[in-house]
């Protein structure tokens, strides 16, 4: 016998009733229909204003490093000439191509700006006309690693994670780390794989997009060509007439490149990296020892090069106008009476650039009292033998015992 007694008319009106219930019901359509359900109105405006304010602050940000970097690298534009191995190797003999390292940091950016100002000399645009982070050559190839203050804002969004140690093990440091990664990645030299006709072309096919090719100088500013010059000059010199492949020393043979290092006090060095907000997680200890890994480098390589000025920034800005004819003469420019003030007067040369670093680093010291003196001492005292065997001039015990370093500025 059945279950359901109900006669089959009243079934059917019961089945729907049922029915006109389900759709007053809200609860009971969105059970039949799960896969439509609607947010209310409240809760779709929420989610578009999260959407407005993710992208908003994301163009914002891409704006902000747009405009001190220029649109071309934060969107990658691939930007070459197409020119051969051979017919760049018979255009470099119509230039002289001078490179500029140092620390970041370091002075690298006022000396260029300054230079470039000669009428006989072609660079980078500062931001829109090239991809190059903070106009430097290293960020418009893709010939050897990168290393400044774009990347390192890249390597903390991709792996803000990683521990910092980690990063240098790998040689992806970055800013006011780099040169502690192993000597392999970083330190590379005329025995560099890289060193091929092919890069040779590639490199400079990515650099001349950037320069105007009917100047004598070619100049280009990295601040990691310190703990690289052999390489970039054996490279330069590949197809160089008496050239061995090595130095040019050796041979006689005329390198097309010539290179120009400031360095700067390594402790004001030190301050300026921790001054930026891309540098985050680096303590100090770890920042002087990066100084130092860059000029051990950058001062063993001296040698091997045919062609090399090492200056320091506190002798540039007392005397930059007389420092910059010398450079000019050094590459074999005529010094147009005059041009070296008129550059002077037009850009932005601090008189004692580490002034404003050293006053905060010693006024933090003494608020410790005597406690942050023997702090400050100790690590000087740690580092000091291996600066000054450096020959540049620099020695950290001064800093901190003449009094007048704590006075408002």
């Amino acid at each position: 016998m059945s279950t359901n007694s109900q006669p089959p008319n009243l079934r059917q009106r019961a089945k729907g009733k049922a029915q006109d219930e389900s759709k007053k019901d809200p609860v009971a359509q969105v059970e039949g229909k799960k896969d439509t359900v609607v947010p209310p109105k409240k809760d779709q405006l929420k989610q578009a204003l999260v959407l407005v304010f993710v992208f908003g602050a994301l163009f914002l940000n891409l704006y902000r490093v747009a405009g001190t970097r220029g649109w071309a690298f934060v969107l990658g534009f691939e930007q070459s000439l197409k020119l051969t191995p051979e017919e760049w190797q018979s255009e470099l003999q119509n230039h002289t191509t001078v490179m500029i390292g140092g620390p970041h940091r370091g002075g690298t950016s006022i000396l260029w700006k300054c230079l470039r100002e000669h009428s006989d000399i072609a660079s980078f645009g500062e931001t829109d006309g090239s991809r190059a982070d903070e106009s430097e050559g290293m960020f418009i190839q893709d010939v050897y690693p990168r290393w400044g203050i774009g990347q390192q804002t890249a390597s903390m969004l991709q792996g803000a994670q990683v521990p910092i140690q980690s990063k240098i093990d790998r040689g992806i440091g970055g800013l006011g780390v780099y040169a502690l990664s192993p000597e392999a990645l970083i330190h590379l030299t005329e025995d560099n794989h890289r060193v091929t006709p092919e890069n040779q072309a590639k490199i400079l096919n990515s650099f001349g997009y950037h320069w105007n090719l009917t100047k004598r100088i070619l100049l280009e500013k990295t601040p990691p060509n310190a703990v690289m010059s052999r390489f970039l000059q054996a490279l330069l010199n590949v197809g160089n007439s008496g050239w061995d492949g090595k130095s040019p020393k050796a041979t006689g043979g005329e390198s097309v490149v010539r290179f120009v290092f400031i360095s700067r006090d390594p402790l004001a060095n030190a301050m300026a990296h921790d001054a930026l907000a891309d540098v985050v997680g680096i303590n100090f200890r770890l920042l002087l020892n990066n100084w130092l890994a860059v000029h051990e480098y950058l001062m063993a390589d001296v040698d091997h090069l045919q062609y090399v000025k090492v200056i320091r920034l506190e002798d540039f800005v007392k005397s930059p106008a007389a420092h910059l004819t010398t450079i000019w003469e050094w590459m074999g420019l005529e010094v147009p009476s005059g041009l070296a003030d008129e550059v002077v007067a037009r850009n932005r040369i601090v008189a004692d650039p580490n002034r404003k670093y050293l006053t905060k680093y010693c006024r933090a010291m003494k608020g410790k009292g005597k406690a942050g003196l023997d702090k400050h001492l100790k690590l000087l005292e740690e580092v000091n033998e291996r600066i000054k065997k450096l020959d540049l001039g620099y020695d950290m015990i001064s800093w901190c015992t003449d009094m007048s370093h704590f006075e408002e500025t």
